[in-house]
């Protein structure tokens, strides 16, 4: 439980906390077997940061900050990825379609230097706002997605 959310935790994740309603979802493998290149760039471990907030979005707020983040997609020149869940009478819906570097590199100037690509893949980056409290930022490599929306689509409300 995370304030009033039930958030299922494989085995292979790590909680820790950060605040009192927020927590850091953290995998412990990485899905693959290490190889010389492990050691030349680390494999990233996907995080799923879950943040309760405290006042309720409502189904317009929510629709506004989601054309809004998908906005700020297509202005860095990507196609917005969106993704929708129902939390048991909350919408949860998520935005995406950009990797970790390519989120950074939107904030920096145009003369600042690429940061380098630190891992072996660059995660996905992912932000997620329910029509109630609940907010949740996704970094995560394509193998990583499909455990992390089985995590996500099992969230549920607590009545």
């Amino acid at each position: 439980m995370i304030d009033e959310y039930r958030v299922p935790v494989p085995g292979n994740w790590f909680v820790q906390d950060i605040a009192e309603k927020d927590k850091l979802m953290t995998r412990l493998d990485t899905g693959s077997a290490a190889s010389a290149e492990q050691y030349k760039k680390p494999k990233f471990h996907a995080q799923v940061g879950v943040f309760v907030n405290n006042t309720i979005l409502g189904s317009e707020k929510l629709n506004g900050i989601t054309e809004m983040q998908a906005s700020f997609v297509r202005r860095d020149g990507f196609t917005p990825v969106l993704r929708s869940f129902d939390l048991g009478g909350e919408t949860l819906s998520c935005v995406g379609g950009q990797t970790f570097n390519q989120v950074i590199e939107s904030g920096l100037p145009q003369s600042a230097p690429r940061p380098p690509q630190f891992f072996q893949r660059d995660p996905n980056a992912w932000t997620c706002h329910s029509s109630g409290r609940l907010l949740l930022n996704i970094a995560g490599t394509d193998a990583d997605m499909p455990q992390i929306w089985e995590i996500v689509s099992h969230i549920r409300k607590s009545s």
